[in-house]
């Protein structure tokens, strides 16, 4: 029998916080989720000196050593990207319109004299929804896990200059995340709603922090088990991937980074054929 897949997403990290230091119904699993946002194993662990405590706080302060990172990346290989394929409006000439050019009228160009605003491409098709898988086993080392943050934010760059709205998800998934092992627990979180500016220090201390996931991502697997009324498993699961279990919402293009993408040469491999797919893909939309 298949496990039951418990979903919980937050419209927002500080959503994700409260949620972490809420109660938990068990005494057990409140004591799991205290260790947790109290723990230290060092940098191989959480990616940083100072443990959770450390981590917590770049999410309110921001990280500049991650931001760092992710210029460097995309510094290193943006001169060898394919181009993007823009979702800008463009201007459309011919013999009706919203606009009169006198000029062409005075030319005698009257099948031209008028333009209008348009989009090429099918509505909703220049929504982006890139999905960061950032979850990981206790066997997979900081220095891993934090590729796919810095993939992705290169990707949201190249994608949000050629005119996509993007939104940017963390998402992880364990499965046997109880003790009866019955369950997978899978997350989400918006770091970056489509409708706002990239928050560069608090992608950086989501995404490419391995102790987010190491801490508030913990917690989030426990208060999925809680409202089952279950109790978290030790190993809080295995990891799958988030790929398989999070739903694909209508009329968005949805993306993710996967778990494959573990150091710079398979980040800068899934962010050109990444940007490849997707230039495909608008100029299919635009020779319908």
């Amino acid at each position: 029998m298949a496990n039951k897949n418990v979903f919980l997403h937050f419209e927002s990290v500080s959503a994700q916080r409260a949620d972490a230091f809420a109660p938990y119904s068990f005494s057990n699993n409140q004591e799991r989720a205290k260790r947790h946002l109290e723990r230290n194993d060092g940098p191989q662990w959480h990616g940083m000196y100072g443990g959770a405590p450390a981590v917590l706080a770049t999410i309110e302060n921001g990280y500049p050593e991650g931001e760092r990172k992710i210029a460097e990346f995309h510094e290193s290989i943006a001169a060898s990207l394919p181009r993007a394929l823009g979702h800008h409006r463009t201007r459309v000439r011919g013999a009706f319109g919203d606009e009169l050019d006198v000029h062409s009228l005075n030319r005698g160009a009257f099948d031209r004299a008028w333009s209008s605003s348009a989009r090429k491409i099918k509505q909703g098709s220049g929504i982006l929804r890139l999905c960061i898988d950032i979850g990981g086993s206790a066997s997979v080392k900081a220095e891993a896990l934090q590729w796919r943050g810095i993939a992705g934010m290169s990707l949201c760059e190249v994608m949000s200059r050629a005119g996509y709205s993007v939104e940017i998800i963390a998402c992880f998934a364990t499965s046997n995340s109880d003790k009866s092992k019955s369950m997978n627990a899978v997350v989400s979180t918006v770091v970056k709603p489509r409708s706002s500016k990239a928050n560069m220090g608090l992608l950086a201390a989501t995404v490419t922090l391995p102790g987010y996931f190491r801490s508030l991502g913990f917690c989030s697997i426990i208060r999925c088990c809680d409202k089952e009324k279950k109790f978290a498993a030790g190993g809080l699961g295995q990891t799958i991937e988030a790929s398989g279990v999070l739903p694909v919402p209508e009329k968005i293009t949805q993306l993710f980074v996967p778990s494959s993408v573990m150091n710079k040469d398979s980040a800068t491999d899934w962010v050109k054929q990444s940007v490849a797919l997707l230039q495909g893909s608008v100029a299919a939309e635009r020779r319908k």
